[in-house]
């Protein structure tokens, strides 16, 4: 048999035995499934080492191993040179990309109301005042009537009332209704705003292959099989198919084109459980925050089995073995625990590493932590106090030279 690491499906690794020796140990799905199937079959499995997955389909090829036990996409073109064993799974090449982060945007105090709101809310600004002004134009309410529509309209922004009220009980009412609309507006945005802050709303992200061809983000492969997955993409009746091949180019290996994924405009397309697998031990965060993310679509409608050689005399048993296998919940088992032991082992390697640069916080102090709002969240407050501070200089300037214009013309009447 020939196969390569490629946790949780397979890995492999030397050790030294009791008399100083070398000696391979494995692990994972695949390992446990040949190795049940072998003792089923009263053979040992014999591996024959090998480089790349290329090399491994190259001697399957040749007849100089008979299977690879690690699942391999069900290729149409490879079928001239090698068969398959019964359906393991469905094939799960699917890809990966960066989780969206959030990006400075001055709108941040416009979205927590609707657009149909703000109009509302102008034109009830615009309203008030005139309906006050018509209602006490003809009132003794004198030069009240000014500051009445100054202070009613500040309430909405949160100023204290008034020292002075209106006496005539219909002004009161009106200004009362005014007021009970500022305090349900104030706290409606207050509440929405802080949602909006503390729970951001992230940018859409692709997780279908039409989404991923709608970005123009540039698709990476492994080396050794990138060759097998864009003849078989390219020659997809599928136009989005098509045009995923002819975006993907080859990189050395997966952990390199996940790294490139985190931060340029890249998805890496591969098998499911491997892209999470390699999320959990290498792109994770230290508060357990992964990088990046698989879509939830698979892009192959497919299946996925173990190469095995041409009109191999096996085939027939060795279908009966997996089929027993995969029915009885076996084949889920072994990767949901494989995953599993996986992710632990990575958050000990994480709390570990913690502990030995003595960043590591209490529970109680981790519980405590508030996130601080950055200039992602807070960068529409400074767009709106800039004006703020350009309008008010402006009017200074304007107001100091009138005032200059009116002293001036005074001085030449005396």
């Amino acid at each position: 048999m020939g196969s390569n690491t490629l946790p949780p499906y397979w890995q492999q690794w030397e050790v030294l035995n009791s008399e100083g020796e070398k000696e391979m140990r494995y692990a994972g799905r695949s390992w446990l499934m040949i190795e049940l199937v072998a003792h089923k079959l009263n053979f040992t499995p014999v591996q024959v080492m090998t480089s790349n997955w290329a090399e491994v389909m190259a001697l399957i090829k040749e007849r100089v191993i008979y299977i690879s036990p690690v699942v391999y996409t069900v290729m149409p073109h490879q079928l001239a040179f090698n068969d398959y064993s019964t359906f393991i799974e469905p094939d799960t090449l699917t890809f990966s990309m960066a989780v969206p982060s959030l990006a400075p945007r001055w709108q941040a105090l416009y979205y927590p109301l609707s657009p149909v709101v703000w109009f509302l809310v102008l034109l009830s600004i615009l309203v008030y005042p005139a309906v006050l002004l018509l209602l006490s134009y003809n009132r003794s309410v004198g030069g009240l009537q000014v500051m009445v529509v100054m202070e009613a309209t500040a309430t909405l922004l949160g100023q204290p009332l008034p020292r002075h009220l209106p006496h005539h009980t219909y002004l009161r009412l009106l200004v009362g209704a005014w007021l009970m609309f500022g305090v349900i507006f104030a706290t409606a945005y207050r509440g929405n705003l802080t949602a909006f802050l503390t729970i951001p709303k992230f940018p859409p992200r692709a997780e279908t292959l039409h989404q991923l061809i709608m970005t123009d983000a540039m698709v990476t492969v492994p080396w050794d099989d990138g060759d097998d997955l864009k003849m078989f993409f390219g020659e997809s009746g599928s136009p989005d198919s098509q045009e995923l091949s002819r975006r993907m180019y080859k990189v050395l290996d997966t952990e390199t084109g996940m790294r490139q994924a985190t931060y340029m405009n890249e998805a890496y397309v591969y098998v499911r459980k491997v892209l999470e697998m390699n999320i959990a031990q290498h792109f994770t965060s230290h508060d357990g925050q992964p990088q990046l993310y698989v879509a939830q679509e698979n892009i192959s409608p497919g299946f996925a089995a173990w190469p095995i050689i041409r009109d191999a005399f096996f085939k027939h048993t060795l279908d009966w073995c997996v089929n027993a296998i995969v029915e009885s919940g076996l084949s889920e088992k072994w990767m949901s625990d494989t995953l599993d032991i996986a992710r632990r082992e990575s958050r000990i390697l994480r709390r570990q590493e913690q502990d030995a640069s003595g960043n590591t916080p209490s529970t109680d102090a981790a519980r405590r932590v508030v996130t601080a709002l950055t200039m992602t969240h807070m960068q529409g407050l400074f767009f709106l106090l800039l004006p703020g501070f350009l309008l008010g200089a402006a009017s200074f300037v304007v107001e100091f030279l009138m005032g200059k214009v009116v002293v001036g013309s005074e001085r030449k009447r005396e």
